[in-house]
Order: C-alpha cells, then structure tokens, then sequence
C-alpha cells in the first residue's frame, strides 16, 4: 500500500503523513486529531483517559526501543528529524535501562567497586 502510494504521490518523504484535507502542502490540524482520537476511543469501547493520546503512544515507542536502537535508527523510524526531539520530548529515564547501563559499565572496567 504505502509503495503504491509513493508512486502516486511524489512528495511522501517529504510531505506530510496527515495533510490537512483541505490543504495537502499543511498539516492536518491537531483539533482534527483530536476529534479523530476520540472517534476511535469511542469505536474501540475505551474509556476516557487523561494524557492518553497520540504522544504517549510515541513516548511508548521511543522507550520500548530505546535501550537497543542506535539514535539514528530511533528518528528514521519515528519520523523524527532530529534526536533533540527525541531526547528533550519523548525519551523518559527508566530504573532498568540505568541498571543495566551501570552493569554493564561495572563489567567493562573488570568488576564492580568495593
């Protein structure tokens, strides 16, 4: 589907993955959004849910992959241009991700600290 639609469309890549119906050179407003999310929230039975929207599901993706994907790898396939946004918006610290680092640190220099 998405080849397809590359072939149609020349400016995926980079054009806009929502365009705003009215006006495909501009992005899709976030109150369309919004009333998009809702839509689904009620065709799917969810109940309303405080800060549960399009960014947490992108803060999700971010923190699932980001103890075993290069940075470079984390913005190409989140569509992200740059690794600021990345780091400053999404990326959360986690407990396990900065064990493991401090293990695995602790291993590199040949054993703990007395």
């Amino acid at each position: 589907m998405l080849e397809l639609s590359r072939r149609k469309w020349k400016a995926i890549g980079d054009g806009w993955i929502f365009p705003a119906p009215e006006d495909s050179s501009k992005p899709v407003s976030r109150h369309l959004v919004r009333n998009w999310w809702q839509r689904a929230e009620k065709l799917a039975d969810l109940p309303r849910a405080a800060r549960r929207g399009w960014h947490s599901f992108r803060r999700k993706f971010v923190n699932d992959l980001k103890p075993d994907t290069p940075m470079a790898d984390l913005c190409y396939l989140g569509g992200w241009k740059s690794p600021l946004t990345v780091m400053t918006v999404y990326q959360q610290p986690d407990q396990l991700t900065m064990r493991t680092a401090l293990s695995n640190r602790d291993e590199r220099r040949g054993g703990t600290l007395p």
